[in-house]
């Protein structure tokens, strides 16, 4: 006869059952099985552990120079992720064969938790509908007419920056630089991506004042939630069912995604009118004004050439909104932060940069224009070694629609010493590591100094030689520079012109204007891993990123204007 009890030790032994075949027998009947195979260290976490006690992707450098570039290792419950650095597989992955590859469901939830329902949220023919309308906003010109909004704001943060060295005898002053970096980028991408005023940066009369209105206060807040998953929400990407219970994370989050799609709705409802005159005019009656990225892109959306059924939706084009603010906020302000700390430590490196910074000819205002900050070779080179070896986001995540077998550039040995490996066979939904840093930091790839920051290996002859080796950016998977920091094929990043000359800007700015210097005791840094990398002190990883900043970010401002 049924009983509860009998039904509660029936659904836990089937449990069991379950967690056993997924631990024990499910890797042995996989493709991937005759893969090199990372040991596994705890039955429930797989290596989930090493990996978050370590600094974002260096147990996967471990395993490369264990296992070689090809393996797999395990996450919760027996689940398993294929990793590799063969360019010919990278290529299959994320350009020839890129919508056969999609992120999977658990972290397409989490970007529209975060950000909405937008282009990186966006798959398969939704994806490409959604890229073909937002393309012409990033087209070079539009970003040469933004060009100006990134000087003005830097230039903003610059006279922040006087004011409270002013208030200083010697023209010094240790400070915490991230928050102001991440009020820049903010206010940045408020006016060029959808015209809105955040204010985020002090007002230079007022330098120690705080100037945050509601939706820049949503966005911190939501940020904050989500930097740094606790290990129920971990779980919870696994247990879809386990997202309904109320947690303060996801209240937050909530709460804030509310704010900002009523103010979104708001900036969509003005664009649209905006447009519509725009049509009854004639477009060259508003070419001098709506040059943010939102307006450019309703524009391209209500044009009439284009079918109905390619349209976005209201929310698809809201979700665009919030994806701007990250893509275009914190990605670009940790960059800028871990330049700088790459130029602290390198005085020489950020005295030859402000030589040549402070040669450039510059107008009446200050300004320069985007040809001449592409055209600076040292500026070029320090940005592309920042990148490099500080990449903002170290890696991301895609699986298999299909069973496939991805091909390799060269053999790797199978783990029972049968014949090599000519390609990787995966099932459907295999989970696949894509290692963004191993690649950028790979000592086959740049020398045995990979792990230096120098602006020097991207002069003409040492780009050369790498190509000579067949190791060189026309061998490299990437958008930009053979770098995969952008990644690559139809889902690389849409606004990397936007990026890299924003951070272009600042830098011309900032370092033109001040010199950075470490404190006489520098803290121990490492790079910690969340929404995108960034550093923190070692010793005081539980004080939080903004306690943390404050001993990091110490860094003896002088004035030289």
């Amino acid at each position: 006869m049924f009983t509860p009890l009998r039904g509660f030790f029936a659904g836990l032994l089937l449990a069991v059952a379950v967690v056993l075949y997924r631990v024990f027998v499910l890797p042995w009947r996989r493709a991937t099985w005759d893969l090199p195979r990372a040991k596994r260290t705890n039955w429930f976490w797989g290596n989930l552990k090493e990996i978050f006690d370590a600094e974002p992707s260096e147990q996967h450098l471990k395993w490369v120079s264990e296992l070689g570039g090809t393996f797999v290792y395990e996450v919760f419950l027996g689940g398993q992720r294929l990793c590799t650095t063969d360019p010919k597989a990278l290529t299959h992955i994320l350009m020839s064969e890129s919508y056969s590859y999609p992120k999977p469901d658990f972290v397409r939830r989490s970007l529209a938790n975060l950000l909405g329902k937008g282009v990186l949220f966006a798959e398969g023919q939704d994806h490409k509908r959604q890229r073909k309308i937002m393309t012409p906003a990033f087209a070079p010109a539009h970003i040469r007419a933004l060009t100006p909004v990134f000087l003005e704001k830097s230039r903003n943060l610059a006279d922040v920056w006087r004011a409270l060295l002013r208030e200083t005898e010697g023209g010094e002053k240790e400070m915490n630089i991230m928050p102001f970096l991440s009020d820049l980028t903010l206010d940045i991408i408020g006016l060029a991506g959808f015209d809105y005023d955040f204010t985020a940066l002090p007002d230079p009369a007022h330098p120690h004042a705080t100037r945050t209105n509601v939706l820049s206060r949503a966005f911190a807040d939501m940020f904050a939630a989500s930097a740094n998953p606790n290990i129920f929400q971990l779980i919870s990407f696994a247990f879809p069912s386990l997202r309904a219970f109320p947690t303060r994370a996801r209240r937050v989050q909530r709460e804030s995604m509310g704010v900002m799609e009523s103010v979104g709705l708001e900036l969509i409802e003005k664009k649209k009118a905006d447009a519509s005159e725009a049509q009854e005019a004639g477009e060259k009656v508003r070419a001098g004004r709506s040059k943010d990225l939102i307006s450019l892109l309703i524009r391209a959306n209500m044009d009439p050439e284009i079918k109905e059924s390619e349209r976005m939706s209201d929310d698809e084009v809201l979700g665009q909104i919030t994806t701007f603010m990250l893509a275009g906020h914190e990605t670009t302000s940790t960059a800028a932060t871990w330049t700088l700390y790459a130029l602290v430590c390198k005085p020489h490196v950020q005295d030859k940069l402000r030589a040549e910074l402070r040669a450039a000819e510059v107008d009446a205002e200050g300004n320069v224009g985007m040809d001449e900050l592409n055209g600076l070779p040292y500026l070029d080179k320090v940005c592309k070694e920042s990148l490099r070896l500080y990449s903002p986001v170290p890696n991301t995540i895609r699986h298999s629609s299909r069973a496939d077998s991805i091909p390799l550039s060269k053999p790797i040995p199978s783990r029972t010493n049968r014949a090599p490996l000519q390609s990787i066979p995966v099932d459907a939904n295999q989970a696949i590591f894509i290692p963004i840093a191993l690649l950028t930091r790979s000592r086959e790839i740049w020398g045995d100094d990979a792990d230096e920051f120098r602006p020097e290996r991207w002069d003409d002859e040492e780009v050369k030689e790498r190509e000579g080796r067949g190791a060189g950016p026309s061998a490299g998977v990437g958008i930009w520079a053979g770098l995969l920091v952008f990644l690559a094929g139809p889902r690389s990043c849409i606004g990397y012109r936007f990026a890299l000359v924003e951070l272009k800007a600042i830098l011309f700015t900032l370092i033109r204007s001040f010199e950075f210097v470490l404190p006489e005791d520098p803290p121990k840094v490492r790079k910690k891993g969340g929404i995108v990398m960034r550093p923190q002190v070692w010793g005081r990883e539980k004080e939080g990123f903004r306690r943390v900043f404050r001993v990091l970010g110490v860094w003896r401002i002088a004035n030289i204007c």
